[in-house]
């Protein structure tokens, strides 16, 4: 063991770049959570059917 480890530059490097790459993959993870979550409100049938509803009510009272 090595106690001066953290003061190494190489191995500085070495974690910073497996943070840099953990992080990046939690971020892809989370950014794609989001994409499906926001993918599912827009598509909910019960937000289409009152959309439709409300379409319809404009369509009645314009004729």
């Amino acid at each position: 063991m090595n106690p001066n480890r953290s003061l190494d530059r190489d191995s500085a490097d070495c974690y910073g770049e497996d943070n840099f790459l953990s992080s990046f993959v939690f971020l892809l993870a989370s950014c794609f959570s989001f994409v499906l979550d926001v993918a599912r409100y827009a598509f909910k049938p019960t937000t289409n059917h009152l959309l439709n509803h409300q379409i319809k009510s404009v369509q009645d009272l314009m004729t």
